[in-house]
């Protein structure tokens, strides 16, 4: 991601709040609408850093943002493929790599967003609570978001469970602090014994589908493929 200079430090307060209320064409933006609120997460202890979503992150909203601030190293794809990537060591994250995304919990992607990582520097000062959360499910959805089908088959194998009774909720926000693979081993054993039987694929489906209990997915960005 190509990081901009800081210039909110050297602004006057009355003069920083008067751009806060302005878009760049001039006009006073729309109040951010409220969104759905998670529900309480289970007791677990995170790392030192690490944080959950309190709200429902819409991958859509930041788009536009990670365009301007992000495709310049990571691609407008998020392969890693950006006019900056070829200067960078280590290289720009392929955020398509579903391998790879599979293993990182969203809590960790939103760490590396706020504090920087490898060639990343830190964009914790840049971005909003709702922003981060909103880009970090726009990264981790470039190789894991739903597909055609996957909602159908969240209903044929999942719904009738997860029908909104607290004992099974999906939209606890403790599953950001999950990662994919682990949340997809645990669905063939114990509360869910009953998947075992249930193809691989059937499973890997329903479990993109449940995870938009937590964000709003983003359509797949223009000349994107297949992960």
């Amino acid at each position: 991601m190509s990081r901009r200079a800081p210039a909110r430090r050297w602004l006057s307060g009355p003069l920083l709040l008067l751009l806060a209320a302005c878009s760049a064409s001039g006009q006073p933006e729309e109040p951010a609408l409220p969104r759905p609120m998670l529900a309480p997460a289970r007791p677990l202890a995170l790392p030192s850093g690490l944080e959950l979503p309190v709200e429902l992150a819409d991958a859509a909203a930041v788009g536009p943002r990670f365009e301007r601030e992000c495709a310049a190293c990571h691609g407008l794809t998020g392969r890693g493929d950006g006019p900056r990537a070829p200067m960078l060591r280590p290289p720009p994250a392929d955020l398509t790599d579903a391998a790879r995304m599979r293993a990182i919990a969203p809590s960790w992607l939103h760490r590396s967003i706020v504090e920087g990582k490898g060639g990343m520097p830190s964009w914790g000062y840049q971005f909003d609570r709702r922003e981060t959360w909103d880009l970090t499910f726009w990264a981790w959805s470039q190789a894991l978001a739903p597909r055609p089908g996957d909602e159908a088959r969240f209903n044929s194998h999942c719904a009738g469970c997860h029908d909104g009774a607290a004992v099974a909720r999906l939209d606890r926000a403790s599953r950001a602090a999950a990662t994919f693979d682990e949340e997809l081993a645990a669905l063939s054993g114990g509360p869910h014994a009953s998947l075992a039987t249930v193809g691989a694929a059937d499973r890997e489906a329903a479990l993109r589908w449940s995870w938009t209990h937590l964000y709003r997915p983003a359509p797949p960005p223009v000349g994107a493929g297949g992960p």
